[in-house]
């Protein structure tokens, strides 16, 4: 996972490698004060916030008391609070998995040595949908896992539409196939998915004493009740149950707690780890994409704040995570685990102590998977042994969620943590399953910084920016029977962008990155340049009526192809971007 992440970065960086492009009309004779352009700065404030680090996003699905997701809202029916203050939300969108907007269809034009592809015949079959299913082998049980890989096969087999891609990852980063059509192969797959605890664990039921990774919290605060567990277990596994054959029980007790909390926080360390690496890889695929994350859970006391970045990055990545607990419905054994030691002396005071402390583990344990869904807009399938239903639940998407943006004033680049909390103006027995809350930066980031995630989430995503109006069309010359040059004309419109003046000259620059994708999402090449206009007052005229045109060309052989086209306006930072299939025929 991570190599071939450092491979998607690598080939990102060749979009910021720019070229200087500069651009007048050498038609334009006569010089003309246009000083409408100057007043559009104005309309340019709701744009700003792309360039700034502190925009927090929120996605909110709002479900009817069916559990069924409500559509039609819009921004005045929310409202939004940081820490109890109410915020204004500056920017609002609506995703619906109904009547989806899908890529312009593009086809196969008659074969020709020169030909251009247009915008008006059937579309090339592309992949629409991403869905990853990510197994926590580091903490899943062989019982978990067996009866989850069995539910996942039949998920592949019969829930995944032809147009999607699968893939399957663990946290342990032992079993990886990357995304594929190939259902066999992806089965075949998950044959091979088994436990892989990082090292011996030292809070196996047969250990002594016997202490689960929320007990070593628990001893590690102090709590009275769990160190009395963890020292009569003692008494009773080493001293033949009399307490002054132990004299130093509670010493021995603070020390395998202490080494019990450092395996466990090794484990979720690897899981969060893992899971962030795959979202920036699903970042770097285009349409829907999706996680489905199938894990008993585990604590994260100390992971809090690298959580909220992987929710902060799946909210800009546009990636919904999905979670499922394969431990299905919880019963407590009458008596206790039998496969845990629990004779001796004290029995029945051991037994009272380790089910209060495997209930509460229960809970605590699968807040991370409650967390993770719940802000991310997914879905927490838990507490139920159908993992069939579980499986098609997860693998589906909201029919509607609603992003909403602010942008906090006076933040403190602290690390604080901020309470949030979403409500509707208008209740009606409607609840909302939203974000709880986020980490203030620890330390102010670069702007240009936030300019390069702009773009590279444009390119990275399937849907259509249109802030900037844009129209992209594509043309090919076949150089032989395998390959061929592509070319990419983007006209854009410049009649809404506010230029700086300088110099008695309008300056701006436009920013132009063309991708082009397989038909399984995945990156190939691209090609990118800077438009940089410093331009007379008659030539600002004259283009804001006709609009400037920047064309573009890249080498392909042969094949089916996604391109993605971005441009980026510097001054008011807002985004056009376009996706077209096109197919070079043999």
């Amino acid at each position: 996972m991570a190599r071939r992440w450092a491979g998607l970065l690598l080939a990102f960086s060749l979009l910021a490698v720019v070229t200087g492009y500069q651009r007048t009309s050498a038609q334009a004779s006569q010089q003309a004060s246009n000083s409408g352009e100057v007043s559009v700065h104005e309309t340019q404030a709701p744009y700003t916030m792309r360039s700034e680090r502190n925009l927090v996003l929120v996605r909110v699905v709002i479900r009817d008391r069916s559990g069924n997701a409500v559509a039609g809202l819009r921004k005045e029916d929310f409202k939004l609070f940081d820490n109890g203050k109410p915020q204004i939300i500056s920017d609002f969108n609506i995703e619906s998995t109904i009547d989806k907007t899908h890529v312009p269809p593009l086809v196969t034009p008659p074969t020709a040595t020169n030909a251009s592809v247009t915008e008006n015949e059937p579309a090339t079959s592309l992949p629409e949908r991403f869905v990853a299913l990510y197994f926590d082998d580091v903490h899943l049980t062989f019982e978990d896992t067996v009866r989850t890989r069995d539910a996942a096969k039949k998920y592949l087999q019969q829930d995944l539409r032809p147009s999607d891609r699968a893939a399957i990852f663990t946290s342990s980063g032992r079993l990886l196939q990357d995304f594929t059509a190939n259902r066999d192969l992806l089965i075949q797959t998950l044959d091979h998915l088994q436990p892989h605890p990082l090292t011996a664990n030292l809070s196996e039921t047969n250990a002594c004493p016997y202490i689960t990774p929320y007990q070593a919290y628990q001893i590690n605060a102090q709590q009275s009740d769990a160190i009395q567990l963890a020292v009569l277990d003692i008494i009773d596994c080493q001293c033949n149950g009399d307490a002054r054959n132990c004299p130093s029980a509670s010493e021995e007790a603070v020390t395998d707690a202490r080494r019990v909390s450092e395996f466990e926080d090794t484990q979720s360390r690897y899981s969060v780890r893992e899971l962030e690496a795959l979202i920036r890889h699903l970042s770097a695929l285009p349409g829907e994409r999706s996680i489905v994350f199938v894990s008993p859970g585990f604590l994260t006391d100390e992971l809090k704040f690298e959580l909220s970045q992987i929710t902060d990055r799946a909210l800009h990545a546009r990636v919904i995570i999905n979670t499922l607990d394969p431990r299905g419905l919880f019963a407590s054994p009458p008596g206790g685990d039998a496969s845990v030691r629990n004779s001796g002396q004290n029995t029945m005071q051991r037994t009272i102590l380790r089910d209060r402390f495997n209930r509460e583990e229960l809970m605590v344990s699968a807040d991370v998977l409650s967390q993770l869904a719940a802000e991310t807009g997914g879905v927490w399938f838990h507490n139920n042994n159908d993992y069939d239903a579980g499986f098609k639940r997860a693998g589906d998407l909201a029919e509607t969620s609603y992003i909403l943006a602010f942008s906090p004033q006076n933040l403190k680049f602290d690390g604080s943590f901020h309470k949030l909390k979403v409500e509707l103006a208008n209740p009606s027995g409607l609840t909302a399953q939203a974000r709880r809350g986020y980490f203030a930066p620890r330390k102010a980031e670069d702007p240009a910084a936030r300019e390069k995630e702009d773009i590279q989430e444009a390119v990275f995503s399937r849907d259509d920016v249109r802030e900037l109006p844009m129209n992209v069309s594509t043309q090919f010359f076949k150089t032989d029977n395998m390959n061929a040059r592509l070319s990419v004309v983007a006209h854009i419109d410049l009649s809404t962008i506010h230029f700086l003046k300088e110099d008695g000259r309008n300056v701006d620059d436009l920013m132009l990155v063309a991708a082009l994708f397989d038909t399984d999402g995945n990156y190939i090449t691209s090609t990118s340049e800077t438009i940089q206009m410093h331009l007379r007052d008659a030539t600002l005229d004259k283009l804001s009526h006709s609009g400037i045109s920047v064309k573009t060309s890249m080498g392909v052989k042969v094949g089916s192809y996604l391109m993605r086209v971005v441009v980026r306006d510097s001054q008011s930072t807002r985004i056009a971007a376009l996706s077209r299939a096109v197919t070079i025929p043999y």
